[in-house]
C-alpha cells in the first residue's frame, strides 16, 4: 500500500509545527488487535521550528498498541541529509529509534563536515500526560571525547511546548575521566 501526508496535519500529535510531506510505502499485516506495519518512507522539505531537513528516508517496523499508544513497540532506521538543526548545519543525521513500552532508545551518527562528525546515543521514557520525558541515559562522543549523563540515580525530566524546551539540571561526565564534568 502507499499514502501520502502534509506534515502540518500532525501539530497536535508533535505538539509543534511541522511542514513538508511524507510518502510511505509498507504493508499491514496481523489480526486487528495485534497489527504489524512495515515499510518505508520518504520525507521531504521537512521543517519544524527548530529544525529542517532537505530529504529523509527511513525503513520502519511499528507494531501499535491502540488501548494504550505509549505502549507500542516501534523500530525505525532512518537517514537525513541537508539538515539544520537548532541553527547548525549538518551533512547527515542517521541511526536508529526504537520504542517498547513507552521507553525510546535513539542512536545516531551526525557528520557536520568531513572532518567533524560524531554519534550521540540516549534513552528515554515517554510520559503519559504528553510532552515530557525522563531522560534515563545519554551520551555523546566527538573526536575521541566520550561524555556520559551523570547519574545520580533519577532520571532527567524534559519537557516542551510551542516556544520553549525545559530541562532538569544536567551533569555529564568524561567516560574516560569522570572528574572532568560539564552542567
Amino acid at each position: 500500500a502507499h499514502a501520502a501526508q502534509d506534515l502540518g496535519d500532525l501539530h497536535e500529535l508533535v505538539g509543534s509545527s511541522m511542514s513538508g510531506s511524507i510518502t510511505t510505502s509498507g504493508q499491514m499485516t496481523g489480526p486487528l488487535d495485534a497489527l504489524r506495519f512495515t515499510g518505508t518512507a520518504t520525507l521531504d522539505h521537512i521543517a519544524t521550528k527548530d529544525v529542517a531537513a532537505e530529504s529523509a528516508t527511513a525503513s520502519y517496523d511499528i507494531a501499535p498498541n491502540v488501548d494504550a499508544i505509549l505502549n507500542s513497540t516501534a523500530r525505525i532506521d532512518a537517514r537525513a541529509v541537508s539538515t539544520v538543526a537548532f541553527g547548525q548545519s549538518l551533512q547527515d543525521v542517521n541511526g536508529t529509534v526504537f520504542l517498547s513500552e513507552r521507553h525510546v532508545s535513539v542512536d545516531l551518527n551526525v557528520t557536520r563536515n568531513e572532518s567533524l562528525a560524531g554519534k550521540v546515543a540516549g534513552t528515554v521514557v515517554l510520559q503519559p500526560e504528553g510532552r515530557s520525558v525522563e531522560l534515563s541515559m545519554l551520551t555523546a562522543d566527538v573526536k575521541g571525547s566520550s561524555w556520559r549523563l551523570r547519574s545520580d540515580g533519577r532520571a532527567r525530566r524534559v519537557s516542551w511546548d510551542e516556544s520553549r524546551i525545559d530541562f532538569d539540571p544536567l551533569q555529564f561526565e568524561r567516560i574516560d575521566s569522570p572528574e572532568q564534568t560539564v552542567t
